[in-house]
C-alpha cells in the first residue's frame, strides 16, 4: 500500500523548493552585479592601441576580461626554487579561494568568492604591495642595486656594495633573481596600473585594513591552521606591509626623488623663474593664451590618496598643457641662443621650460638667454652685415630648477647625456615638445602633436641614420625580456607591445615602423635606431615608459645605445606602453653631388653634418646637428692641412674663407631620403672632425637588365616657399652669434 502525501507536505516541498530556487537566483543576481560592480571605471582616456587580436586601453584600471579569461587554461604555478615576485604568491591565494569555497555551505559566499584576477584593482594592487613588503622588506628601485639574471653579467666575488660577501654561487644566483632588473621593472608598470593610469585607487589604502570581503575572508583562512593543510607559502599575506606607508612605497619605487610626506611635499616642487622673476617656494605659474608671457600663478596643494605621479601630472596640468622643453648647460649656450631665435623667427607660442639643476646655467646665461627671447632691441645681421627685418615672436621662458627634487646620493648620475632624462621626466608640461640644443624645426611645433602616430600613441620618435655599427653580443640577451610576462598579463592586464615571434618570423614589407625597428635592433643587431634631437611624448600617459628608459640607461648596459637614444623607445617596450615611430628614414641635406657613371645610370649622395627628417610627403620637418656647414669649433686649422679632405675644403681658397663657410649655413636646395641598408650612407672623409655624412641615391640597372631601372633612396628638391622657409631659417641661426645677445636683468638668487 502506498504511502498517502498529504496536501500539505506538498505545498511545504514546494515551498522549500521555491526557496532554494529563489535563492540561487539572488545569489546569481548579487554574483552578476558584483562583477559589474568590479569591472566599473570612471576613467577615460583618449590614447590607446589597438591590434586585431588584443583590444585594452592601457588606461584602464580593469581587467580585458576576454583576454584574462583566455588565459585561464593556462596553469601558472609558482617557482618553486624560491619566492621572488608577489605574483608568484596568487596561485596560493586563488587556491585558498577556491577551497573557501567548496568548504562554505553558503551559495551567496560562493558567488562572493572570488579569484585573484576577479578583484577589483584596489583588491590587487593591495595584495601585490603588501605581499611585496611581506616577502622582502628591503625591496628598492635603487638601479645602483640591480642586476641582470644571466649568467654574462659578472658580479664581483668579494664585496657588493650590498655589504654582503658573495662566494658562493648558489648565493650569488639567488642575489641575482632578488635583484633582478626585470623584478623593478614589474613593479614600475604595475604601481602605473594601480597608481597613475588608474583614478580610483587610493594609494593611502593600500596599508589599512580596508580590503574587500574576499580579501578579508582569505587572511582570515591564511591565519587559520588550514594554511598548513592547503600547502600554501609561509609569508603569504603576513602584515609585514602594517609597519610601513605609502611614503616608503614611492621612496623605494623612485629612491632618486628625496624622501617626502604630506606635510613637505611641497619642498620637491622645483624653483622656478618666470622670466626674470624668481617664483616664492611652491608657487607655479599658470600658462594659457590668454596669459600668454603674463601669467597667473598659484599654489599647489598635494592630494594624499593619490601617488606621487599622480599630483606630478596634476601639477603640470596646472602649469600648461602643451609646451617645448630643453636641456643644456653653458657651454652649449652658443646653440641654444642660435634655437631661440630660430623659434622666434618660425613665430613659436609654445611656451618653453628649460630644465636645469644647480650651476648648470650662470647668471650671465640665463640673462642672454631672455635677452635673445625677448628683447625688442636683439638683431640678427646676414653675412654683408644687414640686419635682417623680419618679425621675431617673444618667446615665453620658464627656468625650472629640479636640484631640490633629486636625493643628492643620486644628484652625480644625471650629467652629460643622461641630464636629459631630468628635463623629460621632471618638466611641467602635460605634453612637451624635446629639442636638443642644435635641433632646428622647419614647421609649427604643433604639427608634431598632430600626427597620425602622436594621436594614436600620444608619442612620435624618429629614426637614425642606418650605419654599421653593431651592438655587443651581451645586449640582446640582457633587454629581450624586459617587457611584461604572462602572469602580470593576466593578473594586471599588462601585455607585451610588440610580439617578438611575429616580427622574426613575418616578412620586412609587412613590418610596421616599430616592429622594424624591433627587428633590426634585436635580430640584425643594428645599434642606432632613434634620433632623440626632437621628439614628442604625452607625459601624463606615458611617465612610467620614461622612468623605466632612465632606468635602463643607468645599468651597466651603455654600450647597447649611443648616448640616451635607444633608451627611449626601450622604455616603452618594457612598459607595454604604446609608441610610434615616424615611417620616413633619415635624410640629410646640402649640396647634391653626382659621380660619373655610365647613361642611364645616376649615382649621387648629398653630404652635411646634419641629419633631417622629411614627412609622407617628403616636407620638410626639422634636422638635428645646428644649420651650419659645420658647427663644431677648432676643427679648420686641421682640416685645411688634411690633404684627404677635398670637399668642403675646395669651397674656400684660404683658411679664413673656409672658416666662414663652415660657419655659414648650409643650402637645403636637395635632399636625400636614405633607404634602409647599411650601405644606405658614407663619408667621403673626415671633415667636421668626421661629422660630416653623405646620404646615397641611385638610379641603376637592374641586374641582368638592359632597360628596367631600381631606385635607392629618394632625392628630393625643395622648390618654393618650403626652400625660401628653411634656406632663411639656416641663416637666421648662423649668422646670431653669442656677442649679439645682450643682457635681460633676473631677480634673485640664481641658486
Amino acid at each position: 500500500m502506498l504511502n498517502q502525501i498529504s496536501p500539505n507536505s506538498r505545498y511545504v516541498n514546494k515551498t522549500r523548493i521555491l526557496f532554494i530556487t529563489t535563492l540561487i537566483s539572488i545569489s546569481f543576481f548579487l554574483y552578476l552585479l558584483n562583477g559589474i560592480i568590479n569591472n566599473s571605471n570612471t576613467n577615460s582616456h583618449n590614447i590607446f592601441y589597438v591590434k586585431d587580436s588584443i583590444k585594452t586601453n592601457f588606461r584602464s584600471g580593469n581587467l580585458n576580461k576576454g583576454l584574462s579569461h583566455a588565459l585561464d587554461a593556462i596553469n601558472i604555478r609558482p617557482l618553486q626554487e624560491g619566492n621572488y615576485s608577489p605574483l608568484d604568491f596568487i596561485p596560493d591565494y586563488d587556491k585558498m579561494v577556491n577551497f573557501k569555497k567548496n568548504t562554505s555551505w553558503n551559495p551567496m559566499k560562493k558567488f562572493s568568492m572570488l579569484e585573484f584576477h576577479d578583484l577589483n584593482l584596489q583588491d590587487r594592487c593591495s595584495f601585490y604591495f603588501r605581499q611585496l613588503y611581506s616577502m622582502n622588506n628591503k625591496w628598492s628601485n635603487d638601479y645602483h642595486k640591480l642586476t641582470f639574471d644571466i649568467d654574462d653579467i659578472h658580479i664581483d666575488l668579494k664585496e657588493e656594495k650590498l655589504g654582503s660577501i658573495l662566494g658562493d654561487e648558489e648565493l650569488i644566483r639567488m642575489h641575482r633573481k632578488k635583484n633582478d632588473v626585470k623584478l623593478a621593472l614589474q613593479r614600475l608598470r604595475i604601481y602605473d596600473r594601480c597608481f597613475i593610469q588608474n583614478d580610483n585607487v587610493d594609494i593611502s589604502k593600500i596599508f589599512e585594513d580596508t580590503t574587500g570581503s574576499t580579501m578579508k575572508d582569505v587572511l582570515d583562512l591564511s591565519s587559520s591552521s588550514k594554511k598548513r593543510d592547503l600547502n600554501v607559502r609561509s609569508t603569504l599575506l603576513k602584515d609585514t606591509y602594517k609597519e610601513y606607508n605609502q611614503w616608503d612605497l614611492e621612496h623605494r619605487m623612485f629612491p632618486y626623488i628625496k624622501y617626502f610626506e604630506e606635510s613637505n611635499a611641497s619642498d620637491i616642487i622645483p624653483r622656478i623663474r618666470y622670466g626674470g622673476e624668481l617664483l616664492p617656494k611652491g608657487q607655479i605659474p599658470i600658462l594659457t593664451d590668454e596669459t600668454r608671457l603674463k601669467a597667473k600663478y598659484s599654489y599647489f596643494q598635494y592630494d594624499k590618496t593619490k601617488s606621487f605621479w599622480m599630483n606630478w601630472n596634476r601639477i603640470s596640468g596646472n602649469v600648461a598643457h602643451r609646451g617645448v622643453i630643453l636641456s643644456f648647460g653653458d657651454k652649449h649656450l652658443k646653440w641654444a641662443l642660435k634655437l631661440i631665435m630660430a623659434l622666434r623667427y618660425r613665430q613659436n607660442t609654445l611656451p618653453i621650460q628649460i630644465i636645469i639643476t644647480k650651476n648648470d646655467l650662470s647668471k650671465n646665461s640665463m640673462e642672454k638667454i631672455l635677452f635673445a627671447a625677448q628683447s625688442d632691441e636683439v638683431q640678427i645681421k646676414d653675412k654683408k652685415g644687414n640686419v635682417m627685418k623680419d618679425v621675431f615672436t617673444k618667446q615665453e621662458i620658464i627656468f625650472v630648477d629640479v636640484t631640490n627634487i633629486i636625493d643628492p646620493e643620486f644628484f652625480d648620475n644625471f650629467t652629460g647625456w643622461k641630464s636629459k632624462w631630468l628635463a623629460s621626466i621632471f618638466n611641467l608640461f602635460e605634453e612637451y615638445i624635446f629639442l636638443d640644443a642644435d635641433a632646428i624645426s622647419y614647421v609649427d611645433l604643433n604639427h608634431y602633436f598632430n600626427t597620425k602616430e602622436y594621436n594614436e600613441t600620444g608619442t612620435i620618435f624618429f629614426r637614425d641614420r642606418m650605419l654599421e655599427h653593431y651592438l655587443p653580443r651581451t645586449c640582446n640577451a640582457l633587454l629581450e625580456s624586459v617587457h611584461p610576462m604572462l602572469p602580470e598579463s593576466k593578473y594586471f592586464d599588462n601585455h607585451k607591445y610588440i610580439d617578438e615571434e611575429h616580427v622574426l618570423n613575418e616578412c620586412e614589407q609587412y613590418l610596421d615602423p616599430n616592429e622594424k625597428i624591433y627587428k633590426q635592433f634585436f635580430a640584425d643587431n643594428l645599434l642606432h635606431q632613434m634620433e632623440s634631437g626632437l621628439y614628442a611624448i604625452d607625459k601624463t600617459s606615458h611617465i612610467i615608459p620614461l622612468i623605466m628608459g632612465m632606468t635602463l640607461h643607468m645599468l651597466p648596459i651603455e654600450k647597447c645605445s649611443y648616448g640616451d637614444k635607444e633608451f627611449f623607445w626601450l622604455g616603452f617596450l618594457a612598459s607595454g606602453h604604446p609608441y610610434a615611430f615616424h615611417p620616413i628614414n633619415a635624410g640629410t641635406f646640402g649640396i647634391y653631388q653626382e659621380k660619373k657613371v655610365p647613361y642611364p645610370e645616376i649615382k649621387a649622395e648629398v653630404c652635411s653634418a646634419q641629419i633631417v627628417h622629411l614627412d609622407v610627403d617628403h616636407k620638410m620637418l626639422w634636422t638635428n646637428g645646428g644649420a651650419s656647414i659645420c658647427k663644431k669649433d677648432g676643427c679648420v686649422q686641421d682640416d685645411w692641412k688634411n690633404d684627404k679632405i677635398e670637399w668642403p675644403k675646395n669651397l674656400a681658397k684660404s683658411e679664413e674663407e673656409l672658416q666662414e663657410v663652415y660657419d655659414g649655413p648650409i643650402d637645403p636646395k636637395f635632399a636625400v631620403i636614405s633607404w634602409s641598408a647599411i650601405d644606405a650612407w658614407g663619408r667621403q672623409n673626415k671633415a667636421c672632425q668626421g661629422y660630416i655624412w653623405c646620404a646615397r641615391y641611385e638610379k641603376i640597372l637592374r641586374e641582368f637588365s638592359n632597360q628596367e631601372m631600381i631606385e635607392r633612396g629618394t632625392l628630393v628638391e625643395l622648390k618654393g616657399e618650403e626652400y625660401k622657409i628653411c634656406k632663411s631659417t639656416n641663416e637666421v641661426w648662423s649668422y646670431f652669434k653669442i656677442e649679439d645677445a645682450g643682457s635681460m636683468p633676473i631677480k634673485g638668487e640664481i641658486y
